[in-house]
Order: structure tokens, then sequence, then C-alpha cells
């Protein structure tokens, strides 16, 4: 028999973005009575896993130079690029235990520098990694792109510049 339980995360939160459940993303709803994203999943284990999927855009694919120079020209040269400041990623899971009846759980973001996430539940779990992990590859990989922006920059005006030049004259 499956079991029923929801996992909800505080309005103000980024974590329901990262959330797996299972290895899957939940599909989180707006309850206003609570001021809450929820999620009311059901499981065929007495468990189920519960973890973060964050890692930095830095190291998600292989092609990341390449996105970050595309999304660079697209945003004007920078202007309107929001960068991630972050130099970390989360490196959160729990094994909860779920029981017959009303299974909940609760997932606020702890402002700590080093844990990320904590649980509220009356069910008993088990936190096997709660860390942020900062990463010395997204570190290079930043200042990489800070240099190659610059000189692109650089570049693009000193291009400017001589086509002013050459109208003028």
């Amino acid at each position: 028999m499956a079991k029923v339980f929801t996992v909800s995360v505080p309005n103000n939160s980024r974590l329901k973005d990262f959330i797996l459940v299972n290895g899957k993303n939940p599909t989180f709803k707006y309850d206003k009575t609570t001021k809450r994203f929820i999620a009311t999943l059901q499981s065929e284990r007495d468990y189920f896993i519960l973890s973060l999927d964050s890692y930095h855009s830095l190291l998600r694919k292989a092609s990341w130079f390449w996105m970050n120079m595309l999304f660079f020209f697209l945003s004007f040269i920078g202007i309107f690029d929001s960068p991630d400041r972050r130099k970390y990623y989360y490196d959160f899971e729990a094994k909860i235990n779920l029981h017959e009846g009303e299974n909940s759980v609760l997932v606020s973001e702890i402002r700590d520098r080093e844990k990320v996430v904590s649980l509220e539940t009356m069910n008993p779990y088990e936190i096997e990694k709660n860390e942020k992990v900062y990463d010395k590859r997204i570190k290079k990989r930043k200042i990489c792109l800070g240099l190659i922006k610059a000189l692109l920059i650089i570049v693009g005006l000193i291009i400017a510049a001589a086509i002013i030049i050459i109208i003028n004259s």
C-alpha cells in the first residue's frame, strides 16, 4: 500500500527549485493558509530519500564556457547579466522513514556557514549529508570568465573607437 506524505517549503525559500524526492523533482503548489509551498507525494517503500540538486551552473555541463559567452553577448555585453556570486553548492541527502497516517516534512534553509537545511518532522530520519561544498573549480572558472569578458569589452571599445575615427576622417 502506498504511503502518502507531504513536503513543504517556506514561501521565501529558493529550496523548492532544488529539492529532489527519490531522485525526481516534485511539483509544489502554494498553500495560502500555511503560506508555504507544498508537494503531496506517494511512496511504495517505508521511506523516501530527500536530496538537493543545487550544483553551480559552472559545474553542470561540459559546455559551461560557451553557454556563459552566449548569455554574455545576449545580455548586451554583460550589462543585464546577473552573475551567480556563489562559490559553493549544496550537498544534502536525508532518508526519512514513513509510518501509517500523516507524514509531513518541513524543509527550511539555514543561514549557516557549514549546514544547509533543517528538517522538521515527527518521522524518524537520518541525515547523511548536510553541507555547503566550496569548489575550487568554480573559483577558477569565474576568474577565467571574468578575464575573457573584460578582454572582450576592451576589444569592443577599441573596435568602436576605430569605427568612429574612420567615420570622422
